[in-house]
């Protein structure tokens, strides 16, 4: 191995170098974590779920077809900045390829699990307005995630200078509000939904702590993003930081509530499983009931758990009457 003497027209390496790229090597390491979770996940959705509708299905491979792609790109790019380009600060600042995976396909991934939850709440409620209402605010952060990274990939550079003013914040905004209605509006829709059955409030319980600790989390990771960009704005390293987990945040997010139910399945010895709610019904609160074999009927129910602890309540309240 030869070594080579350091090109004197390279800019010299400043003091806050790990300012600079700290975030960066953080940032891939965890994205990378945060997919082999993404992995067993999916695995373990496969796995407990096959009888689950088929579009739930193709979203979850989507996803995480999309994220593996995304952290693939990352790995170019770690390579090129920290191996290839080793001691070339001027080539840090060259976004390569990272404006396609941080934020543009962080807002298409955010977008989609925020438009599935609007499906969901729209199957609790029977009602469209909150639905509706909460996609008109994960539209924007669709759009301002895409704004950002085609612009910081036509400017080719993370010049302080050269980052979007309005694109970057408005992306972390836009994030942080359809988060919080959805916790919001999920969390009222299922304490709304308890009854006198301590068992079947027990369960609402672990579903509401899920719900607000899942969505409070991609909420907190961009408000931490805006924070960072507000109050750190010559350092954009530390802004991208958030960008490059948050993808992975809201696919783990997403799965958790699906693979929820097998934990809440757990000890039940009376499963009321529901036909298909992701058809039209003619009587939403349709049920049977299964006393022979708990686990086959749950693994052939076609709805999400909360529907099944939102009816459950309402049957029993109806019956206690």
């Amino acid at each position: 191995m030869s070594l080579q003497a350091p090109d004197p027209a390279l800019p010299l390496i400043p003091a806050d170098i790990g300012v600079i790229t700290g975030p960066e090597v953080i940032g891939f390491n965890l994205n990378w974590g945060l997919l082999g979770v993404t992995v067993v996940q999916i695995y373990m959705y496969y796995l407990s779920f096959p009888y689950d509708p088929l579009f739930v299905k193709i979203l979850v491979l989507f996803l995480g077809l999309l994220e593996f792609v995304s952290s693939l790109l990352m790995l170019v790019d770690n390579y090129r900045w920290f191996a290839n380009g080793f001691g070339n600060l001027s080539g840090l600042n060259n976004p390569l390829i990272s404006p396609f995976y941080a934020p543009m396909t962080d807002s298409v991934v955010g977008l989609m699990v925020q438009i599935f939850y609007c499906y969901r709440i729209w199957i609790l409620r029977r009602s469209i307005w909150l639905p509706v209402i909460i996609a008109m605010f994960s539209l924007p952060q669709a759009g301002a995630g895409l704004a950002d990274g085609i612009l910081v990939h036509m400017r080719g550079t993370f010049t302080v200078e050269a980052m979007p003013a309005v694109a970057t914040p408005l992306w972390y905004a836009s994030v942080l509000v359809p988060d919080t209605m959805i916790a919001v509006v999920m969390t009222w829709t299922l304490l709304h939904s308890q009854s006198n059955v301590s068992s079947t409030n027990h369960i609402i319980s672990k579903i509401v702590r899920l719900t607000i600790g899942t969505n409070a989390l991609t909420a907190g990771v961009a408000l931490m993003g805006l924070i960072a960009f507000i109050a750190f704005r010559d350092k954009p390293t530390l802004t991208g930081f958030f960008a490059l987990i948050i993808g992975k945040l809201y696919v783990n997010s997403f799965l958790a509530h699906l693979n929820n139910r097998m934990i809440l399945r757990q000890g039940q010895s009376n499963v009321i499983a529901f036909e298909s709610t992701f058809h039209a019904r003619s009587d939403p609160l349709e049920w049977e009931t299964n006393n022979h074999d708990a686990s086959q009927s749950i693994s052939h129910d076609l709805q999400l758990n909360q529907l099944h602890i939102y009816e459950t309540a309402k049957s029993s309240r109806s019956h206690l009457a």
